[in-house]
């Protein structure tokens, strides 16, 4: 069975309750998305735009476009069709596969969504699914992408740590029942700058495993406190979980 094929079963199996981790029930998972749905939707022209979401699950980032602005243009794709059954995407607009199993005409799109999805993605298929990306891209179109943040405290914990995430929460950790690739801002911005070009980044998730699963509402609260001073700190590769970078398509292209 292929990195995809798992990636595919566990999420279709999640789905029937993935939603709940949004819920204020369950405060750090609600604050999570939504700090990293903030932080991707803005400054960004999304009025009138088309848009991709790569890794749509259960349509969070449509929900939340919906909510901000009138008019725009959506597509949604994941591996997952369980997720996507479970969204509130119309089903003209859902795509299931792998990115570069997918068909759309170039310079189709302005703008990229890519949250949650490179940490199950090696260098080289990540780096041809970048290369469809910029394809699909009009010239100047934006791309916002997140990483697993190779250099935190909170990544450096799980890893040590497995066989106890296994105990507290069996068969429900991400990071531990699939194979994952973390990367460090260096990293993500050497494998991005064949296509893209910087803007911005945002660090997110400023906390440390296990707190957050023994503490959440705690967690969330002290995460959410942390947020703008961790921007500029010296210290915000060790505390926080999670990169978003900001990047448009170059005008010139390997």
């Amino acid at each position: 069975m292929t990195q995809t094929d798992e990636v595919r079963d566990f999420f279709d199996a999640l789905a029937p309750r993935y939603g709940e981790r949004y819920r204020e029930s369950n405060p750090w998972h609600a604050y999570f998305f939504t700090e990293r749905l903030d932080a991707a939707l803005s400054d960004l022209p999304l009025e009138g735009a088309s848009v991709i979401d790569i890794g749509a699950g259960t349509g969070e980032l449509y929900d939340a476009l919906t909510a901000r602005i009138r008019h725009f243009e959506y597509h949604g794709c994941d591996i997952s069709a369980a997720m996507m059954q479970h969204s509130r995407i119309p089903e003209p607009f859902r795509h299931v596969g792998a990115i570069t199993s997918l068909q759309f005409e170039p310079e189709r799109f302005d703008i990229a969504f890519m949250l949650g999805v490179t940490t199950y993605l090696g260098d080289d298929e990540l780096a041809a699914s970048l290369r469809q990306i910029a394809h699909w891209l009009r010239p100047g179109g934006w791309l916002v992408v997140t990483f697993t943040n190779r250099r935190s405290w909170d990544w450096k914990i799980r890893r040590v740590l497995r066989g106890a995430v296994r105990l507290l929460k069996p068969g429900s950790r991400v990071l531990v029942s699939l194979k994952v690739y973390p990367r460090d801002r260096d990293a993500a911005s050497r494998l991005l700058s064949a296509f893209f070009d910087p803007v911005r980044e945002v660090w997110l998730n400023h906390t440390i495993f296990p707190f957050y699963m023994l503490r959440p509402a705690a967690a969330a609260r002290r995460a959410k406190e942390r947020h703008p001073a961790m921007q500029h700190r010296p210290g915000r590769e060790r505390f926080s979980s999670d990169i978003l970078l900001v990047v448009r398509k170059k005008t010139q292209q390997p």
